[in-house]
């Protein structure tokens, strides 16, 4: 979190400490540049982010976080478990949500099967969101 000034509060030893042991080893200038990446974020939701129901790696989180509210958060995991996919796919999430396309679309094109760099780039081509659901194609596996 800030300081009021968008300057990153300095976390202690102690808080390092704790990240490092629920997330088995990530280092200070690493977590450093996730705090960066995802300013909005506490240090309390990246620890909870490491010992929920969908431990990601840290980076992983950091990816999603970046473009996504906690809740959004919690629904893109949930769909990366259940479809048994994560870094292709969270990845995927991201630049998708970079180019403007909303959660929602991502999550219901990737339930009807079409991966979410794949949507991403026909959505660019100019194809509408039914067009793409209709054809189902999926790249990600």
């Amino acid at each position: 979190m800030t300081d009021g000034t968008s300057n990153l509060t300095p976390l202690t030893d102690e808080q390092y400490a704790e990240l490092t042991r629920v997330s088995g080893g990530v280092d200070r200038e690493c977590y450093d540049s996730f705090r960066q990446q995802c300013p909005d974020v506490s240090h309390e939701e990246f620890v909870a982010s490491q010992t929920g129901e969908c431990p990601w790696p840290l980076y992983l989180y950091a990816v999603v976080r970046e473009v996504a509210t906690a809740e959004e958060s919690e629904e893109v995991c949930k769909a990366a478990r259940e479809r048994g996919r994560t870094e292709g796919f969270l990845y995927g999430y991201n630049y998708g949500r970079k180019n403007s396309l909303s959660h929602d679309a991502l999550l219901s094109a990737d339930a009807a099967g079409v991966a979410p760099f794949e949507y991403t780039r026909l959505r660019q081509q100019g194809d509408d969101h039914d067009t793409i659901i209709a054809a189902g194609r999926r790249s990600d596996k």
